[in-house]
């Protein structure tokens, strides 16, 4: 079983290694993405002119119509300034954007006060991410839909997976890096939240493990890893974290950054909120559970 596992993982590796390859090439040039639309706004992109959406990645010469009773804010990846626009047209060049109509309603560093000035947000990419996702589950029928892989800062994080069937009992066991068994214990149902009395140590890798039995004796298993974030990433998030009351455009900027760090569920929890918030735009939606 180990041997199986092992290979697995390893199948995964190529797979990621080709696809960030992939991703890099197709990414290079972005300088800015989209953080926030409110209302109808069209981006042309190398001659073509579609509607634009939160999470655009935005290259030296797109060309962004805000159209009226519309806003549009735009971040630029390496330093951080946002800008929001009302009724206006622009071109994105590499450090700002050019206004050709209309007016700039509000520029400033989201990111200045935060102490961090050389944090850098990259672009996401949300078919690849999902696709990165999809694969680790690729064989398996019970599948896992939080802490596959990725890391988290949560001291109780939720283990979550799909059901097979309803009304099934699972097996749920999670192990430390050494193979120690710290929880084992039985699920009526698909998700289980971490007990107050099981501490998760900083730096530290862990695994779990869910397998059913059905009742005409088939049995199906499935296990992954994941990782508790080191104390200095967890001081660097506070200073990071956004307030409640903080705009649209910076908490999407955090919920990016998360994603970056594979903090995947704690970004979860945002993009469900921003998804709320702005029901239209379906990428917000593809990114909560991927």
């Amino acid at each position: 079983m180990f041997k199986n596992k092992l290979c697995f993982k390893s199948v995964l590796a190529m797979l990621w290694f080709s696809l960030v390859g992939f991703q890099s090439s197709v990414f290079a040039e972005s300088v800015a993405m989209i953080t926030d639309i409110q209302g109808y706004v069209m981006l042309t992109h190398q001659n073509k002119r579609q509607p634009a959406q939160i999470l655009d990645n935005l290259t030296p010469g797109d060309q962004i119509e805000v159209t009226a009773n519309s806003k549009a804010t735009i971040v630029y990846l390496d330093s951080s300034n946002e800008f929001l626009f009302d009724q206006s047209t622009l071109i994105i060049k590499e450090n700002k954007p050019q206004l050709l109509k209309g007016k700039l309603l509000k520029s400033n560093s989201l990111l200045i006060n935060s102490g961090h000035h050389n944090v850098k947000i990259k672009p996401i990419n949300v078919d690849y991410m999902m696709v990165i996702m999809r694969s680790s589950n690729a064989e398996a029928k019970l599948k896992f839909l939080t802490l596959n892989g990725s890391r988290t800062s949560m001291q109780r994080p939720l283990f979550k997976w799909k059901p097979i069937f309803k009304g099934l009992t699972y097996h749920f066991e999670l192990l430390d890096n050494k193979g120690s068994s710290l929880l084992n214990t039985w699920v009526k149902g698909t998700e289980l939240m971490l007990p107050e009395h099981i501490h998760l140590q900083s730096g530290k890798t862990y695994s779990w493990e869910v397998s059913v039995e059905l009742p005409n004796g088939r049995a199906y298993s499935n296990f992954a890893d994941f990782a508790m974030i080191s104390q200095t990433e967890k001081k660097r998030l506070a200073q990071l974290r956004p307030q409640k009351n903080a705009s649209f455009s910076k908490r999407l900027v955090y919920a990016t950054i998360l994603e970056q760090m594979k903090l995947m569920d704690d970004a979860g929890a945002y993009w469900k909120l921003l998804a709320e918030e702005r029901p239209s735009q379906q990428r917000l939606r593809k990114m909560i559970w991927r």
